[in-house]
């Protein structure tokens, strides 16, 4: 080692060091790792016997008085400690990284909001839509949603007239009547891509999970949530696969998974006569008062 690496003080091989402080007329020459010791005194002259006894006794009180006069001074050129290389110190650990200054990942935006009820927004279920569609619902119990968009299409004159256009919302279709006595945005069907996971629409607490036979014979599930801030409401998806929620999950509202993907049946539906020749899976959503 030639002293020249951080943290290591040495002196050069062969170096006179009889000038270092608190030696006391003692040279001490470095070659390597061995520290030689030679009087400097010429008279009188002690014998080798008594010369090396000497410099065991003054070597080690030498190198302590410059160690501890080194370690109370501020280092300057040419300054430098006997040292062996047992003795030198241990690299300094590197600081651990300071992780709290380290700014967050901002958060995903949640898909946009394609419609209300009163004051409760409703995101799609995925960024990846094909097409959303409003229609009649089958049953009565089905309420009347706002579309949050633009229209593309209007096939239910008779029944709606569309909202003021919203940039921030999604390009909708107003499905033609299939003969039901209620609105014609009162369901929804979201036509996703193949593979696309199911995220919920709303944030809020998963009230049902179950499977059932669409139609009496088609496997299917249903997923049913209380909004957070709407506890008199439900929100009900169908036409979903591999659920991946629970009763009494809490999820929020375009980050929560509900399922692995929508599902695509061996029939064709009312939406998919907008998409022809091309079909797709599709989510089936909508808003209930509870109980």
């Amino acid at each position: 080692m030639d002293g020249g690496e951080a943290g290591t003080l040495a002196p050069r091989a062969g170096a006179d060091l009889a000038s270092i402080p608190g030696v006391g007329g003692v040279a001490v020459r470095v070659d390597a790792r061995q520290v030689h010791v030679r009087p400097t005194v010429a008279r009188p002259r002690v014998k080798p016997a008594v010369a090396g006894l000497v410099a065991l006794i003054l070597l080690p009180a030498a190198y302590a008085a410059t160690v501890g006069s080194r370690a109370s001074a501020d280092a300057v050129p040419g300054d430098v400690a006997v040292r062996s290389l047992e003795e030198a110190p241990a690299p300094a650990a590197a600081a651990p990284a300071d992780l709290g200054a380290r700014a967050p990942a901002p958060a995903a935006a949640a898909p946009p909001v394609f419609a209300r009820f009163d004051d409760l927004p409703i995101h799609l279920p995925n960024d990846d839509v094909v097409l959303v569609g409003f229609h009649e619902a089958s049953l009565g119990d089905a309420l009347q949603m706002t579309p949050h968009g633009e229209i593309a299409l209007n096939e239910n004159t008779t029944k709606f007239s569309p909202p003021a256009a919203a940039a921030d919302g999604a390009r909708y279709v107003v499905l033609s009547s299939r003969g039901r006595a209620h609105a014609a945005t009162s369901a929804v069907d979201v036509m996703l891509r193949d593979d696309v996971p199911v995220k919920s629409v709303v944030s809020g607490i998963v009230t049902d999970v179950r499977p059932y036979a669409l139609y009496g014979r088609y496997e299917d599930t249903r997923i049913e949530i209380q909004p957070a801030d709407r506890p008199d409401l439900r929100v009900v998806l169908i036409h979903v696969s591999g659920a991946q929620v629970r009763i009494g999950d809490v999820v929020t509202a375009g980050e929560t998974v509900l399922a692995a993907t929508a599902n695509r049946f061996p029939f064709a539906s009312h939406i998919d006569r907008y998409t022809e020749p091309d079909r797709w899976p599709h989510v089936h959503l909508e808003v209930k008062r509870a109980g």
